[in-house]
């Protein structure tokens, strides 16, 4: 899905290679219970955990140290999602499943490339443990593969000594300038499918 992508990206950094295998993986996947998507797959195929692009805005969760977090979203919905990458006591992660609790009923959100999450990984409250409110995260719109493609990119160039146009201490926060992008696209989406929006959104 996006290997060949991911291959250029580290063709800019570390030599590290990456230490998981297949067997490592359905190893995890029968763990968890869950089927690991190709896209995060071959993430873990390629990076090594301790590559130096993991060093500045999110962590590489060590594949062995995946595990299955469950958030209360509004009040009727349970989601089930599966955190791949951390900062400090944030996480991002990947949807797995859904229980509706008022129809009793469970539902998955494109299991190929699913919807991105952010939670608390170090919970400091039983709030921050139980419910996905409380930090505004952009990448809640974005697709797995995606989001994997604009988080490793902005990483890559902030491990870049020589890159001189990036100021790490001043550059703007990562997540708020996705939120922005996304916004954009969207915006950009709607004017070249509906026309008719153009004058609204003007």
């Amino acid at each position: 899905m996006i290997s060949e992508e991911l291959k250029k990206i580290k063709s800019f950094g570390s030599s590290m290679e990456s230490s998981v295998t297949p067997e490592d993986i359905a190893d995890k996947e029968k763990e968890l219970g869950v089927m690991l998507p190709q896209a995060l797959q071959e993430l873990y195929l390629t990076f090594h955990p301790d590559d130096p692009a993991f060093t500045e805005k999110g962590n590489l969760i060590p594949l062995e140290e995946l595990k299955i977090y469950k958030c209360v979203y509004w009040t009727d919905t349970i989601i089930t999602i599966l955190p791949f990458c951390r900062h400090e006591k944030y996480g991002y992660g990947f949807e797995v499943s859904r229980y509706h609790k008022s129809k009793d009923t469970m539902s998955s959100n494109d299991p190929e490339d699913p919807q991105m999450w952010g939670l608390y990984v170090l919970p400091e409250t039983r709030r921050e443990e139980k419910y996905l409110e409380g930090r505004e995260v952009p990448c809640n719109q974005s697709k797995l593969s995606q989001w994997i493609m604009e988080w490793l990119g902005y990483q890559q160039t902030l491990a870049q000594p020589s890159v001189a146009a990036v100021n790490k201490d001043k550059a703007e926060s990562y997540w708020k300038k996705c939120g922005s992008i996304f916004r954009i696209r969207f915006i950009m989406f709607l004017r070249s499918s509906f026309p008719v929006t153009e004058q609204i959104l003007a």
